[in-house]
């Protein structure tokens, strides 16, 4: 193109480069990054685009059209992302990145419309306290615009409810090690601070409450490979309010799903619940002698993963707090009691050991394991059948044949282990569920009209080595989400087409299928109903149970479903789940996770101690 000499040459000034910056910002547009997912690429030539650090991507012209633009508030710091001139996966990622970098955790938090975002710094910031309540609550009250906190969350439910009297409930999700439990006690700080009703100097109800949360999460928490004090379990907290003062009256905890396969065996760098951690560093010299306390390291609950510790975590500490706090929610010292040597009998029954028994396919406790087994026998109250009763416990079962009449069957060695794992793991399941069932008679003062209502459930998980386990707590999430895709996007289409207001169809991923194929029961079982079917199978396998699988949703099995599961024929112990969040390769070990506790009489009868 031959140059226009008529025209004047533009003088450099502010204006003309501002209006160059503008115009490169207009066309810029994000790039796929392996690392990063999306980065802005400004244009620097023909189908050429600088990354940030000054790489450069050509890209094809296909690959251009589909490319998603920047936008011209790319470089603006936007604190709703509503407020973006372009809204795709791209921008989200950028503006959510560039605001988590600000100085002193100013920018960890984002808005999408009233939905939070929050990026988990893994340091503490001084952006909490009396100071910050304050804020926000006079923000609520007079109906002014917040930055994105998670008291702004808060702060905006409660205020709406102690205007319309109606209950109102908040959901903290997201992936393995995202912060979801440090947002729950963040929200519930704030409740406590603007509607705690004990006076000053005492604890009240909203004290109480939040005391909860040492005892929990040392019994209910645990060091994973993602997170040093990760949810192995989910709660839904119901806090009851007096409707004539909108102060706490009460509150009520339901857990969900306690990952009980943790009791005895942890992955590789993770630990057991800190519990057990606790006791054995933070007991006193009278407890280590009456529950015959090792060190760590002698515990084959405790030692298998190679990871005792936690940087940064005093256990000792950690125990003295708990024991603090089941003095303020009213646990009797025989309560306390209790607790801390059912964690020494679990362990206990992790150094009992099996040898071949007498008869043919029969097992019988070690010479070396006599006195484990009489200080689980002790620690668990067992007086009447003590040693003996344990010992016939884990390695027989009585069957009924005929009228009255009963038989032995004796368990074979393997048969003797898996009965005391599942022992150990159903012990801890009901002393976990008595726990929460304590704090619920200190905290729970009867229903009122109003609620606030909290779900703290497990974070997406993907490991190195996924199972049961896994899948159940992704299940949960895919559960979550298509309940979120419900609320958000179909339910608001409806309203738009029901008061006749025009808009675009929100195209989104459906994840029904994926929901389906784990929980359908009928017109075909999904992977839990042939889970169910498996286990009830005397001969039943982890591999038959795969292949049934593969049979139902393989590639050539049920439609949609096959879309969701994905079985490598060469591989027999792992299949895929393709979850909302991304694939998941699970491995077998399911039947023996999936399976109940055992159901011999005398198990039975030892497990009432609850």
């Amino acid at each position: 193109m031959k140059k226009n000499t008529n025209t004047p040459e533009p003088q450099s000034s502010v204006v003309p480069r501002f209006c160059e910056k503008r115009l490169a910002i207009a066309m810029a547009k994000f790039l796929p990054d392996e690392e990063e997912a999306w980065l802005p690429g400004m244009p620097v030539g023909n189908l050429t685009y600088e990354l940030e650090g000054g790489a450069r991507v050509t890209v094809t012209e296909k690959q251009d059209a589909e490319l998603d633009p920047c936008g011209v508030l790319m470089d603006a710091d936007v604190e709703n992302l509503c407020d973006l001139d372009v809204f795709s996966e791209g921008s989200i990622l950028h503006h959510v990145r560039k605001r988590f970098k600000k100085a002193e955790g100013q920018g960890i938090y984002t808005f999408v419309g009233s939905i939070l975002v929050a990026c988990n710094p893994f340091e503490r910031f001084q952006i909490y306290g009396p100071e910050y309540v304050e804020k926000y609550k006079t923000a609520a009250q007079m109906n002014d615009a917040m930055s994105p906190h998670s008291y702004a969350i808060a702060a905006t439910s409660y205020e709406r409810m102690r205007q319309t009297v109606k209950s109102q409930s908040t959901l903290i999700s997201g992936e393995s090690g995202a912060g979801k439990t440090e947002t729950t006690k963040q929200v519930l700080q704030y409740l406590a601070a603007v509607a705690g009703s004990g006076k000053p100097g005492e604890l009240g109800i909203a004290e109480q409450i939040l005391q909860s949360n040492p005892v929990l999460e040392a019994f209910g928490n645990a060091k994973t490979l993602r997170n040093d004090n990760s949810s192995r379990f989910g709660k839904w907290m119901k806090i009851d309010f007096d409707v004539a003062t909108m102060k706490i009256q009460g509150c009520s905890i339901i857990n969900y799903l306690l990952e009980k396969s943790r009791v005895i065996a942890q992955n590789e760098n993770e630990r057991n619940y800190h519990a057990f951690y606790q006791l054995i560093r933070g007991a006193t010299d009278e407890e280590k002698a009456d529950f015959k306390l090792l060190d760590v390291d002698e515990y084959p609950f405790l030692n298998k993963s190679g990871c005792t510790t936690v940087n940064g975590v005093d256990d000792k500490k950690e125990q003295d707090d708990m024991r603090k706090a089941m003095d303020i929610l009213q646990y009797s010292k025989e309560d306390q009691k209790l607790c801390f040597q059912t964690l020494a009998a679990v362990l206990a029954l992790g150094k009992i050991q099996f040898v071949q028994g007498e008869q043919e396919d029969s097992s019988a406790c070690s010479p070396e394991s006599e006195s484990f087994v009489v200080d689980a026998a002790r620690l668990l109250g067992m007086e009447l059948e003590g040693m003996t009763g344990l010992k016939t416990a884990l390695t027989k079962t009585f069957l009924q044949v005929g009228r009255g009449s009963t038989t032995e069957k004796f368990f074979t060695v393997s048969k003797a282990i898996e009965t005391c794992d599942a022992f150990a793991k159903a012990i801890y399941g009901l002393m976990f569920d008595w726990l929460i069932m304590k704090v619920n008679q200190t905290l729970f003062h009867g229903e009122t009209k109003v609620h606030f209502g909290c779900l703290d459930i497990f974070g997406f998980e993907t490991f190195a080595v996924n199972s049961f386990e896994q899948l159940c707590i992704n299940f949960t999430n895919e559960k979550l989400q298509f309940h979120f895709n419900e609320v958000i996007f179909s339910e608001e289409m409806k309203l738009y087409a029901a008061e006749g207001v025009p808009a675009d169809k929100i195209h989104f991923k459906d994840n029904k299928p994926c929901v389906d194929l784990i929980e359908m029961r009928k017109p075909i079982p999904g992977l839990l109903a042939l889970l169910d079917e498996e286990c009830k199978l005397s001969k039943g396998t982890d591999l038959t149970y795969l292949s049934k699988c593969d049979d139902k949703f393989g590639k050539k099995g049920e439609k949609p479903y096959c879309d969701y599961f994905v079985k490598r024929p060469q591989d027999k112990e792992t299949f895929k789940v393709q979850h909302f969040a991304g694939p998941v390769e699970c491995r077998y070990i399911f039947l023996e996770k999936g399976s109940c506790a055992p159901r011999t009489t005398p198990t039975l009868r030892f497990l009432q101690i609850f």
